[in-house]
Parts: C-alpha cells; sequence; structure tokens
C-alpha cells in the first residue's frame, strides 16, 4: 500500500512538471516559432512578435524584435541611399544629354562644310588631281565621316527615345540585321533564332542593337570565329543570346560595358553599347552580359512579349 502511494504521488508530480513545462515552456516555444515563420514567409520585417514576459522565450523574443528593428533600419538606409544614387545618375545622365546636343550641333555645321568643300574640290579640279591629292581628299572624307558619326552618336544618346512599334518575329529581325551587315569570309554566324513567338518592337531601333552587338564580336576575333544567335520564348519574355568565340573580356571591363563614354577601343567614343541598353530598356528589356578572358563573350537580350 506504502509502495502505491509512493507511486501515485510520483504519478502526480511527474504529470504535474509536464504540464508546468508544456505551459511555461513548449507552448510558448511553440507560438514563438510559429510567429518567426509567418514574419519569414511573408517577409515584413516591420512586424514584431507580441509576447511580454520574465522567461527566457519572452527574453528570445524581445531579441528577435531587437534583430528585427536593425534589419528594416538598415532597409530604410539602403532604400535612401539607392534613390539618392539613381537621382545622382538621373542628374548625370542629364547634364551628359545637355553637353552631347550643344556639342552636337556645334560640330555638325563645320563638318557640313569640310563636305562641302571637298565636293567642289572634286568638281573644279577634276582630271588636275594628282594622285596624292586624290588620296588626301579620301582622307578628309572618310574622317569627316567617322566625326559625323560621333556627332550622330552624341545626339541619339541626348534625345528623348521614340519608339514606333510593329509586330515581328526573332527570326524576321535578325535576318533584317544581318543584311545589312557584312560578315567577313573568316567568321561562322549561325542563326538560330525562332519565328515564334511574335513580338510588337521598333524594328529599326532594335536591328541597330543587334548589328552593334554583331560587329563587337566581329572586332573581338580578328582571326576569324564564330557567332552563334539563339531565341527563346521564356516566362512571357523573348530572350535573345548572341554568342562569340572572341579574345572575351576582364571582370572589371565587362563591369563598365554600356557606361556612356566608356570604351577599350582606339576609334569611338563609347556610346554604343549605351544607346544599345537605352533602346533595349525603352522597350522595358533587359541586357546582360557574360564574359571570360580567351573564352568570348555571351551578351542576351530580353524583351517583353506583346499578344
Amino acid at each position: 500500500m506504502f509502495c502505491y502511494y509512493i507511486f501515485a504521488i510520483n504519478f502526480v508530480f511527474v504529470v504535474s512538471s509536464a504540464i508546468v513545462f508544456e505551459r511555461s515552456i513548449l507552448s510558448p516555444l511553440k507560438r514563438l516559432s510559429m510567429e518567426v515563420t509567418n514574419i519569414a514567409k511573408k517577409g515584413e520585417i516591420s512586424a514584431r512578435i507580441n509576447m511580454k514576459g520574465n522567461d527566457e522565450v519572452s527574453a528570445v523574443a524581445a531579441e528577435i524584435n531587437n534583430m528585427l528593428e536593425s534589419i528594416e533600419h538598415m532597409q530604410q538606409e539602403i532604400n535612401e541611399s539607392t534613390k539618392q544614387l539613381e537621382q545622382a545618375k538621373l542628374e548625370r545622365l542629364a547634364i551628359v544629354g545637355q553637353a552631347a546636343t550643344m556639342v552636337g550641333h556645334d560640330l555638325r555645321n563645320p563638318l557640313m562644310t569640310i563636305i562641302g568643300a571637298t565636293y567642289l574640290l572634286r568638281q573644279r579640279l577634276e582630271g588636275k588631281l594628282n594622285k596624292k591629292s586624290i588620296e588626301t581628299l579620301e582622307i578628309i572624307e572618310k574622317s569627316v565621316k567617322y566625326a559625323d558619326k560621333i556627332v550622330n552618336e552624341l545626339l541619339d544618346y541626348s534625345k528623348v527615345m521614340l519608339l514606333k512599334l510593329e509586330e515581328t518575329t526573332p527570326k524576321l529581325i535578325l535576318q533584317e540585321t544581318l543584311s545589312e551587315i557584312e560578315i567577313p569570309k573568316s567568321v561562322q554566324l549561325i542563326n538560330l533564332t525562332q519565328d515564334n513567338p511574335k513580338i510588337k518592337v521598333d524594328s529599326e531601333k532594335m536591328k541597330r542593337v543587334f548589328a552593334n552587338i554583331i560587329k563587337n564580336a566581329i572586332e573581338a576575333m580578328p582571326n576569324g570565329g564564330k557567332i552563334t544567335v539563339n531565341s527563346k520564348e521564356k516566362d512571357q519574355n523573348v530572350e535573345f543570346e548572341f554568342s562569340d568565340s572572341g579574345i572575351g573580356m576582364a571582370a572589371d571591363i565587362v563591369e563598365n560595358v554600356g557606361n556612356p563614354f566608356f570604351t577599350t577601343k582606339a576609334k569611338g567614343i563609347g556610346l554604343g553599347v549605351a544607346i544599345s541598353k537605352r533602346i533595349v530598356e525603352a522597350h522595358g528589356g533587359k541586357i546582360a552580359k557574360e564574359s571570360k578572358e580567351g573564352k568570348g563573350t555571351t551578351v542576351q537580350i530580353t524583351l517583353p512579349i506583346t499578344r
């Protein structure tokens, strides 16, 4: 009988202890776990865990709240810094645009004068010019055309981007681009673009983007190589991929390609890719680059599909 009482007392003690443990430790821990999980799923860093008390679980909840508050504060600082950087970038681009417009217009007039003068010289001195004089005039004309190309890039970069949308297909727009480009015999171009899906783009501007990418790829393969162009539909977008077997680029160069006036070429002012980027973004798209020295470059253009 005495053993029975001892067993009963122990049983009651164990059950009571379990109930107390459940209520004081396990239940608060479960609640804490659920609240943390909900915050994590929703991503609401402004939310707080509503648990107050003097126990260890409440202390953990308070520390989590402090951590959430710190994260929220850091996020606000990041957002503010991002806004300031974006604003500074927009202001810088606006200044560049204004300067480009002024410089472009100021240069165009004297360039047109030089072109007119060389034309008159050819007309008036036809048959009287020796070989050296003819070569000199040709050098002047080529230099003026190159300078005019730079002026056009300056003006194109500075003006408002207006799109004339028309329906086309990935394959058609690349075929039209290739018809306007001279591909060297040493370069093999493989066109794997598809007839679908139909997309609405400014064909002339997009052909300019594609031509710029292909010409850059050709320049990166002075001894010849291969360019592969592909397209595919993905997540309500069409993705164009241009891959070449050229010399590739270092990581720091890849990071800066597309920034206005950045160039590694002996000629040019670094606006070709910047203009291409503006055109793609005006279509609501994105342009991305991957490159490794000695292993070629891949340029990916993503454009939204207009159904």
